[in-house]
């Protein structure tokens, strides 16, 4: 993923897990009174908002998707809640972005709007010149927009292996899915 995202000419700095943090704590206390939380804002609330964070991130969710559940299908309360986090989200995702920022979610969902617009123009990245077969070794516990990269890289190379449990798996697009996917 480092090396296709250097391929995409980047134009944000990816941001350290520590930098994360300041980032969301300062979105958390601009929202905490949203939030029910009393300031100052700890660092357990800190933590916990960026844990849901990354995890709505990982997911392919934006801010946006978490109005519009809470606007269908929550009660009034849980769905002040929602919308009160989903205000956090998109600030987070704002001050990063007028920072000129990118956390390891940004990176990927670039990486992978990437690699699909090669596919849909039929070339593939510099990155995998002379790459002949993929091989997916022993991968547990990987988000949607990884497997969404994976998949990806699979269809522009054509010829893939997945190996788990030490047995490998010649795979397509379509049989990656079943094999990973149970």
């Amino acid at each position: 993923v480092d090396g296709l995202w250097r391929e995409c000419g980047r134009t944000r700095t990816l941001v350290s897990p520590i930098g994360e943090r300041i980032v969301v704590e300062e979105a958390v206390t601009k929202h905490a009174d949203k939030l029910g939380a009393a300031l100052p804002v700890s660092s357990g609330l800190t933590a916990h908002v960026l844990d849901v964070i990354h995890q709505f991130k990982s997911a392919a969710l934006k801010p946006e998707d978490l109005r519009d559940a809470a606007a269908s299908v929550l009660s009034a309360e849980a769905a002040a809640r929602v919308t009160a986090l989903s205000e956090v989200f998109a600030e987070y995702e704002s001050l990063l972005d007028a920072r000129g920022l990118a956390d390891a979610h940004d990176r990927e969902r670039t990486v992978l709007a990437a690699l699909n617009e090669m596919e849909s123009e039929g070339r593939r990245p510099r990155f995998l010149d002379g790459v002949e077969q993929l091989l997916v070794a022993e991968i547990y516990d990987f988000s949607l927009m990884q497997f969404m990269i994976v998949a990806a890289l699979i269809r522009l190379i054509g010829d893939a292996v997945l190996t788990i449990q030490a047995e490998s798996h010649p795979v397509d697009a379509l049989r990656f899915p079943q094999l990973t996917w149970n």
